[in-house]
């Protein structure tokens, strides 16, 4: 795991923001470029406390399913 109190884990991580542009090409999915960039500014911004988190609420049913599913097989 790296981590940005690490000086050249921060160095590599801003080199390779600065190599995104809005012309890149998507490599991980269906994510343009600025949304990935907006979605780890988001990710980031939610573990340092400076944004909240919505938690999206599942069908009652998901959770006891999958007790049961635990619980027997």
């Amino acid at each position: 795991m790296k981590f940005l109190s690490n000086q050249s884990e921060k160095e590599e991580l801003l080199r390779r923001l600065l190599q995104v542009t809005p012309g890149s090409r998507r490599q991980w999915g269906k994510m343009t470029p600025h949304r990935m960039i907006c979605h780890l500014n988001d990710s980031f911004k939610s573990v340092i406390g400076e944004q909240q988190v919505s938690v999206r609420k599942s069908s009652p049913v998901t959770p006891s399913l999958i007790r049961w599913i635990a619980l027997y097989f």
